[in-house]
């Protein structure tokens, strides 16, 4: 009896003893893994009629598919694979930041050199929208 009391005690010591030189591999694999998938990218591509676009990826599911140049009225993509490709390494810093959505503006896109500011009439109010479309209308 006394044999079995000793063999359990020594059986809970090292069951209750800290093994830190041990490293678990499952935790690891799955961190892996979770990185394969929230690991962001991107392509260009191009349209004929529109131009240039480019859809960014969060793993294999799209989260962006921007055929035109966006903040700009009308459809209308890039006019250059570079400048496509520079407003997708843009928009990936934004992504990289946690923002599966990001915007950017006519200014932003102005200061990374992809459009130039004054090449675009950006309409402010309501009455300058209608007008807009009335003057495509015509």
């Amino acid at each position: 009896m006394k044999i079995s009391y000793l063999f359990l005690l020594f059986f809970i010591g090292i069951s209750c003893s800290d093994n830190t030189d041990q490293q678990p591999t499952v935790p690891a694999k799955k961190k892996v893994s979770e990185q394969i998938k929230n690991k962001a990218s991107w392509n260009v591509y191009h349209t004929p009629d529109i131009g240039w676009g480019y859809r960014i990826f969060r793993g294999a599911k799209l989260i962006i598919d921007q055929q035109h140049i966006p903040a700009v009225p009308g459809i209308k993509g890039f006019d250059s694979r570079s400048k496509a490709e520079q407003t997708a390494q843009y928009i990936m810093q934004l992504v990289a930041a946690g923002n599966d959505r990001p915007s950017v503006s006519t200014k932003e896109l102005d200061s990374i050199g992809v459009i130039n500011l004054e090449d675009y009439t950006i309409p402010k109010t309501r009455t300058d929208v209608q007008k807009t479309i009335r003057e495509i209308g015509d």
